[in-house]
């Protein structure tokens, strides 16, 4: 194996070996070889909303660069509960509505701090939210939701993972559909999401097999949908057959999906989000 898995150079106590220019460039080569990778790597962020009011993050040392000297440097360990008061430009007492937010890591003169906007990660690098589009000072941490009453969706996120506490809503129907319904998924999910965890559940009237289909949405051929469950047939009389079902889905259209049943024979349907990740 060759450098920078072996030495370049092996150094004796008491000698003084010659230091050359190629030596000092091998190790600026091979610095630069171990810090891009790392720098271009998501920030391991662990998150937590248990009460639908403040999202805990905790951040394990992190390469940023710095607000202050624009300098790549190292951020220790740094851990907060995020609340309005973090907003910026300006800090609030309540939560903006119906809206995503993204909070971010600071780093000024070596000392962490922590930032939540409504201006979203750049993802213009592998499709990995790095940091503030527009700022590189500020390195990407998390997304969270703040509904129409001002409440976050409880739950929490490892690097980059995220659980729903609460299930999330996208579809409610007391009737299937044999066409495919393009679906929003857009408060469930932010922008720059590549997968959503779905679940799905209801009853069917149909007097034959009846099956859920979803897919991203405008993406692939109905024979080779995902199924997220099937219900066996109605008899015509008694409890009518009950299902449920799970999968994860790639969101290749961005923040929507596309659903359809076999028959219309549905008393009700709801699919879910309860997770997704980035």
């Amino acid at each position: 194996m060759a450098w920078p898995f072996t030495p370049l150079v092996s150094f004796i106590a008491g000698l003084t070996p010659k230091i050359t220019a190629e030596f000092l460039n091998s190790v600026q080569s091979a610095v630069n070889a171990v810090a891009r990778p790392g720098y271009l790597d998501q920030t391991r962020c662990k998150y937590l909303c248990p009460d639908s009011a403040t999202a805990q993050v905790v951040v394990s040392a992190a390469m940023i660069k710095d607000a202050a000297t624009s300098e790549i440097v190292f951020c220790e360990y740094a851990s907060a509960t995020l609340t309005p008061a973090y907003l910026t430009p300006t800090p609030a007492v309540t939560w903006p509505t119906s809206r995503w937010l993204y909070a971010y890591l600071v780093c000024t003169n070596g000392v962490a701090s922590f930032e939540v906007s409504e201006t979203g990660p750049d993802t213009t690098i592998a499709r990995a939210p790095l940091w503030k589009t527009g700022d590189e000072t500020r390195r990407y941490l998390i997304s969270f939701y703040v509904d129409g009453s001002g409440a976050l969706y409880r739950g929490g996120s490892i690097c980059g993972r995220y659980t729903y506490g609460d299930r999330v809503p996208v579809v409610s129907v007391t009737a299937g559909s044999t066409s495919l319904v393009p679906t929003s998924i857009a408060t469930a999910v932010p922008p720059h999401a590549l997968h959503a965890e779905i679940q799905g559940y209801g009853d069917n009237t149909y007097t034959s097999s009846n099956v859920v289909y979803v897919s991203p949405d405008g993406v692939g051929s109905i024979s080779t949908f995902p199924i997220l469950f099937v219900w066996t047939a109605y008899s015509g009389s008694g409890d009518r057959p009950w299902a449920t079902g799970s999968l994860r889905l790639p969101l290749l259209n961005l923040d929507s999906i596309q659903w359809r049943t076999t028959s219309a024979g549905v008393s009700s349907l709801t699919i879910n989000v309860t997770g997704w990740e980035e």
